[in-house]
């Protein structure tokens, strides 16, 4: 018994100290394409399990530019598309690193934060702490006045119209802008000036903006990439320096920013010491986006690696030209497979 008990505690002191890999999969374009699964993705995921279980064998995290909802609301979305079950701490949305931002933002009672993207972003800001999130469009039921060539989509939600007259201390790009035209007008009449309530014109930007998805297009189930938050910056970006003669200063969040890499990096390290492992010897960002996720892991360097599929927005031969991985596969299937062929040729 006791040699038994000795051999047991070594093998259990061995896989503390071990190191294993871990891996970090974009949603969209990978695993699903809009509410469309992708068979492969779920096939991945399914080989990542343990035999006979519906846990994974290693750590792994998602990583994606979609926002506009819950870390829970997103798990949920995944966990029944693809069958397998994930939890909201394995997820990480192009927002999620702003909930640290919230205490800063409540240190004034005297001021409001405005998001940009659709209702839920509100429920989302506050969710991570904001105390005072509006919605941009909050201004426009408010005053129509300040957008008179856009017509209004209802009044939404009811919000305590105070909250529109006090200053703005900062604005979130949380999500897809619904109304281009109106947001753009809002926006520039925000960051022209100091945040008050009649938006005087200031010299120079003192309202910070912080945007969650630098992505210029992203795919669903039609046959074309449509255009993401990335081309609405562009847009506002354009409009910004017509109309004031200054470039638009912003901080970004999302892939392919090094911050992200290093945010889900820690989270991705803290699930595998809670599964038995002392470290990562690698981390594999398996992507479809070229610009965003092999961009983001080879920029991430130390343990990241590369992993680009063709079942989204990347759909050539061969390698990206521009923003080459370091692995390239039809899909997250194949992926995993040289991955593992990878691991085991090394081994030997």
């Amino acid at each position: 018994m006791r040699a038994l008990s000795g051999l047991l505690c070594r093998r259990l002191s061995t896989a503390l100290r071990g190191s294993v890999p871990g891996y970090v999969f974009d949603i969209d374009g990978v695993l699903v394409r809009g509410k469309t699964p992708i068979p492969a993705g779920r096939d991945a995921l399914r080989a990542l399990l343990k035999p006979g279980s519906r846990e994974f064998q290693y750590p792994v995290m998602f990583l994606t530019n979609s926002g506009g909802l819950t870390e829970s609301q997103k798990a949920e979305e995944v966990s029944k598309l693809c069958g397998i079950e994930i939890s909201p701490d394995q997820v990480v949305l192009s927002h999620t690193p702003m909930r640290a931002m919230a205490a800063e933002y409540n240190s004034s009672k005297d001021s409001v934060v405005v998001c940009v993207g659709k209702r839920a972003c509100v429920h989302v800001a506050r969710g991570y702490g904001f105390k005072r999130a509006i919605l941009i469009d909050d201004f426009a039921i408010q005053q129509p006045l300040v957008t008179p060539n856009t017509m209004l989509e209802g009044e939404g939600e009811p919000i305590d119209a105070s909250l529109t007259e006090l200053k703005v201390s900062g604005v979130f790009l949380m999500h897809d802008s619904r109304n281009w035209g109106r947001d753009i007008q809002l926006l520039c009449d925000i960051l022209g000036s100091d945040g008050s309530e009649y938006r005087p014109l200031h010299p120079h930007q003192v309202v910070p903006m912080y945007v969650a998805n630098p992505d210029f297009v992203f795919v669903n189930e039609y046959h074309l990439p449509r255009f993401a938050q990335g081309a609405f910056l562009t847009a506002l970006e354009a409009v910004f320096l017509r109309r004031f003669g200054r470039p638009l200063v912003y901080t970004m969040f999302g892939k392919p920013q090094k911050s992200q890499y290093e945010f889900v990096e820690k989270l991705l390290l803290e699930r595998a010491r809670s599964m038995g492992f002392a470290d990562l010897d690698t981390i594999y960002g398996i992507g479809d986006n070229p610009e965003a996720d092999a961009r983001g892991a080879n920029n991430a360097g130390g343990k990241w690696v590369s992993v680009l599929v063709r079942t989204g927005c990347f759909e050539g031969e061969g390698n990206d030209p521009s923003d080459p991985a370091q692995i390239v596969a039809a899909d997250a299937h194949e992926a995993i497979m040289k991955t593992i062929q990878q691991r085991s040729a090394t081994a030997t």
